[in-house]
């Protein structure tokens, strides 16, 4: 289990490095980022670990299942944090966690422009169905139910954050309003995923 789990952390690193490579133009936003792109990425990752440990709260089984610990997994994969794993898991993990974190805003974009782009012109459920698939969409890399759940509130944060910025737009051509609808979420959601990312990794290196 423990090779796996450093193979599955090496590969988590070369996806980060090659979304990084492919989406640059995330890091072009980077200069617009404003106070309140930042206190409400903060608030939003407030929002979800409250979420979580809320879910978490009863001790429900079904809240707390995730692929990754069911299979006996050691660490947590999507972070590249291997405990357990020697020399060679602490020195993967640095590099799986860095090559995360600098592919944050590339791999914000994407999420975006996948979960939330054209939520303008969908309805209202249609737009909840995104963000809860927005949510689940992370058990893939292992996170439990619970965290899904609460990821998904995170996606209707981001979705109402895209549609204010289509509405602030002072454009009237469409595409124009849906771009700064896009870099509005895309900042947001950067600044969700430092603080996440950053909390996330301080609490895995001191258990």
């Amino acid at each position: 289990m423990i090779v796996i789990t450093l193979v599955i952390a090496a590969l988590m690193g070369i996806l980060a490095g090659q979304t990084a490579r492919k989406n640059k133009v995330a890091y072009k936003l980077l200069p617009l980022l404003r106070p309140r792109h930042i206190l409400t990425g903060i608030a939003s990752v407030v929002v979800t670990f409250t979420a979580i440990v809320a879910f978490m709260a009863p001790g429900w089984t079904i809240l707390n299942w995730g692929w990754w610990s069911a299979v006996g997994g050691v660490g947590n994969m999507s972070l590249g944090q291997t405990q357990g794993t020697g020399t060679a898991g602490v020195v993967i993990g640095i590099a799986v966690l860095t090559a995360v974190l600098v592919a944050l805003p590339a791999l914000a974009m994407v999420e975006e422009l996948q979960y939330r782009a054209g939520a303008e012109n969908q309805t209202t459920g249609k737009r909840i169905r995104r963000a809860v698939a927005f949510g689940f969409v992370h058990m893939i890399v292992g996170v439990p139910v619970a965290a899904a759940l609460a990821l998904s509130i995170a996606g209707g944060v981001f979705t109402w954050v895209y549609l204010r910025g289509v509405k602030r737009s002072k454009s009237s051509n469409p595409a124009v309003k849906a771009g700064q609808g896009l870099a509005d979420a895309t900042l947001v959601h950067t600044v969700h995923n430092v603080v996440a990312v950053g909390a996330a990794a301080v609490v895995l290196l001191l258990l």
